[in-house]
């Protein structure tokens, strides 16, 4: 049997350490939805570059436990073996309720911009309909003037 890269305890930190980061990501995904509906950008902004970090660190480097856990899985403990599924377990399924979360502000920005893009383009022909029907100054008039000659 080889050797696991890393130690059990080692294994179980990182996955810990990955749920969490997960779990830190959920709870901002909440938070930018209510920035969004209160159309706070600015704080939205801030909110998106903290979860970028997070993700950052989600990523991890190349070497990341994770990728090696399949191959030493079977020479860890039964203990921790039991206790690394779990943790990976949750955090796919916190994964997945943020990737639904994403999804859903993602679809409500998109419509906020296709309603602010139709406003505008309203807003623009009637703009252009207002300057068709008003009347052009005549030569010599002398508009808005009161002035005693």
């Amino acid at each position: 049997m080889t050797r696991p890269a890393m130690t059990n305890d080692d294994y179980l930190a990182a996955f810990r350490t990955r749920r969490e980061c997960c779990r830190a990501l959920l709870e901002l995904s909440r938070e930018q939805m209510a920035l969004i509906e209160t159309d706070d950008y600015a704080a939205l902004i801030d909110l998106l570059q903290m979860k970028q970090r997070l993700v950052d660190e989600l990523v991890g480097p190349s070497d990341a436990p994770w990728k090696s856990w399949k191959t030493d899985r079977n020479a860890l403990s039964p203990s921790t073996q039991a206790m690394g599924d779990a943790l990976l377990e949750e955090t796919e399924q916190l994964l997945q309720t943020l990737l639904a979360e994403e999804h859903l502000g993602t679809e409500t920005l998109t419509t906020r911009r296709d309603a602010s893009e139709r406003e505008l383009a309203l807003l623009h022909s009637s703009q252009q309909i207002d300057s068709a029907y008003r009347p052009a100054p005549s030569v010599g008039s002398r508009l808005g003037l009161d002035i005693d000659l």
